[in-house]
């Protein structure tokens, strides 16, 4: 994990959002009160947040298939 961990670093510094999902509660700490961070520990906070990055990525979809359209 100190891999991915260095890489969300360094994302997290140029502005990007991270999303992590803790089940232990306490593995990813460092990660917890940081601004631009969404921490989730508990099973039901996970699911929302799958659920969530679920809708996210179904509105992305459907916004790239109608830019192609437009586009020709």
């Amino acid at each position: 994990m100190t891999i991915l961990r260095t890489f969300t670093a360094q994302f997290l510094h140029l502005g990007a959002h991270a999303l992590v999902l803790d089940h232990t509660r306490i593995a990813h700490l460092w990660a917890k009160d940081l601004p631009t961070v969404t921490h989730r520990g508990k099973v039901a906070g996970i699911h929302d947040a799958l659920v969530g990055l679920g809708s996210e990525l179904e509105r992305r979809i459907a916004l790239e298939a109608t830019s192609t359209v437009c586009r020709g």
